[in-house]
């Protein structure tokens, strides 16, 4: 699990949320091999969190980041709504409660 992944299920727990709602590297294409870092399959939410945004990793260079546009556009085209963050957004308590409320999810529910 990634520091941005356990930063989001920390906070998602903190204000109420239970993380066995979400499922982790969830494939959603097959048989592409596409997955999401997190997944409500029955609400077709999902969270991705791209590190290495500030460090040129990955998810900001062309290949990773056309690779990544292809994936998103096709988690679209099947119905997904996918949330993008950085890893310190996976922290910060107004991205998660927006993600709260998407998801059905009031903060204090239990």
């Amino acid at each position: 699990m990634t520091d941005g992944v356990a930063a989001f299920l920390f906070m998602w727990d903190a204000f109420g949320g239970d993380r066995d709602d979400w499922q982790l590297e969830y494939r959603f294409a097959p048989p592409c091999r596409w997955r999401f870092d997190l997944a409500m399959p029955g609400k077709r939410v999902a969270v991705e969190i791209d590190g290495g945004t500030w460090t040129g990793g990955r998810h900001v260079r062309g290949e990773g980041y056309e690779r990544d546009c292809r994936k998103l556009n096709a988690a679209a085209a099947l119905g997904w709504s996918v949330f993008r963050l950085t890893t310190s957004m996976a922290a910060d308590p107004d991205e998660v409660q927006a993600i709260m409320a998407v998801c059905g999810r009031e903060v204090g529910d239990a």
